[in-house]
């Protein structure tokens, strides 16, 4: 990165210039996208100046650099996805072997296993709130293992079966429309990404 400064009086106004790399899960190849941005400060309580932000004091050198960093980095990961968030994620247990070997394999991070073992049960699964579990636990596989497409189908599938038979106030009724929500949010952002990672390779090429 760079940065310049131009002291006038009250005022510093900072450019930086940067880099943002980011790497494909399974792909050596590192992506670069070039950015710069500017931000202006000004120390003076007796006027406003609308396009500066108001500083107590000038800020040094270091402390600028941080602060620039950080309003350049909250610009950009809306634009750029995925962005690091923290959602809650739950599976439902059961007494039967079966279910907890699904259990077991999920507790391991072994969705894929999981999956299969817990789709083996979804014929024999007939009660509508066993069901709606199950089905739950199925979206959530999917979703761990990238398929966002089966991972909305089944939650949708579970959010129906747990309105029908717990009532739309239900808490586990509204938790399963908040994780459909997010498996869509998800799905969306996984396309951007697709398609920001596809046009960068192709403006690569020579």
């Amino acid at each position: 990165t760079g940065m310049k400064e131009w002291f006038a009086g009250s005022f510093i106004k900072v450019q930086l210039t940067g880099e943002l790399r980011a790497l494909w899960p399974n792909q050596k190849e590192v992506y670069a996208f070039p950015f710069s941005d500017s931000l202006k400060w000004y120390w003076s309580n007796q006027i406003h100046f609308p396009d500066y932000v108001e500083v107590e004091a000038k800020p040094d050198v270091k402390e600028a650099m941080r602060y620039l960093s950080g309003v350049v980095g909250e610009k950009m990961y809306i634009n750029f996805v995925p962005y690091w968030s923290f959602e809650n994620r739950w599976y439902y247990t059961s007494i039967s072997s079966e279910w907890k070997r699904g259990t077991a394999y999920a507790d391991a991070g072994k969705w894929e296993e999981a999956l299969t073992t817990w789709e083996l049960l979804l014929p024999k699964t007939v009660r509508q709130k066993p069901r709606a579990r199950l089905l739950s636990n199925l979206a959530l596989c999917n979703e761990m293992m990238g398929n966002f497409e089966k991972a909305i189908d089944y939650a949708e599938k579970s959010s129906q079966l747990f309105e029908e038979y717990a009532g739309e106030d239900n808490q586990y009724t509204k938790l399963q429309k908040e994780y459909v929500e997010a498996l869509k949010e998800r799905a969306k952002n996984d396309a951007v990404l697709s398609r920001q990672l596809r046009e960068t390779v192709r403006n690569e090429q020579p």
